[in-house]
């Protein structure tokens, strides 16, 4: 593993987190299984799903600047994540990555993957539970608990499988430290001495915290403050 993919890793640990939940599901899916990835964006796990029929929904409203691989995806479902145009019952696997944030009307959605889904059909998702303002101007919601999930499997005839927090607090406090560090070389004024004073003193301080915060996490695994939750549902009779 080379040294920039290791600084990937660390720099970032929800999103390699969230990649490695995904393969492992990946894995698990039957061959020839419908799977709809909601909120698609550039589909970073098309290669995943190779085995099984991948199709892709996304409004296609946000610059594509924004979305990770910078360009959308070829969508097959351009439109609401709450009205999908596909028959009911007809799909195995949804794959809602990182996109109930952004949804104003999140429940209708749910809702929405309750009527899809076949019998016995997972659905997994992911939102994050604390995050900055991104993707503006559609990031309506600052987070999502596995007490919402709870409820909302409740309603719509789901049954919870399990939900996993993604990573520990202290992961979270060690990507805002590196967040900080960032924002400040970012924002340096070239020729100011105030400022290159301010620079010199502080970057090595939050790079120094983030080490700490990593190491913190190692010994106290408190999720409260997690990135998020992996949750899979499964829709019951």
């Amino acid at each position: 593993m080379n040294l920039r993919k290791l600084l990937r890793i660390w720099c970032t640990p929800n999103l390699t987190n969230l990649d490695c939940w995904i393969e492992r599901i990946a894995k698990d899916v039957p061959r020839d299984s419908v799977v709809l990835d909601v909120g698609a964006g550039s589909a970073p796990y098309r290669r995943l799903f190779q085995h099984c029929r991948y199709l892709t929904q996304d409004a296609a409203a946000l610059d594509p600047k924004k979305l990770r691989d910078k360009a959308f995806t070829a969508l097959d479902y351009v439109c609401d994540a709450a009205s999908i145009p596909i028959a009911s019952r007809s799909v195995d696997v949804i794959l809602c990555t990182e996109v109930l944030e952004h949804v104003p009307e999140p429940i209708k959605v749910l809702e929405e993957f309750s009527r899809i889904i076949r019998i016995g059909g997972k659905v997994f998702l992911s939102a994050p539970l604390g995050s900055g303002i991104h993707q503006e101007p559609y990031h309506f919601y600052g987070g999502y608990t596995p007490y919402f999930y709870s409820y909302v499997a409740r309603q719509m005839g789901f049954r919870v499988e399990y939900v996993e927090s993604n990573g520990v607090s202290a992961h979270h406090l060690r990507q805002w430290c590196l967040w900080a560090a960032l924002s400040i070389w970012r924002n340096r004024r070239m020729g100011s001495p105030i400022w290159y004073l301010f620079v010199v003193i502080s970057l090595p301080f939050w790079c120094f915290a983030a080490v700490m915060a990593d190491w913190f996490g190692s010994f106290v695994k408190d999720s409260k403050f997690s990135f998020g939750y992996h949750v899979a549902l499964v829709r019951l009779p």
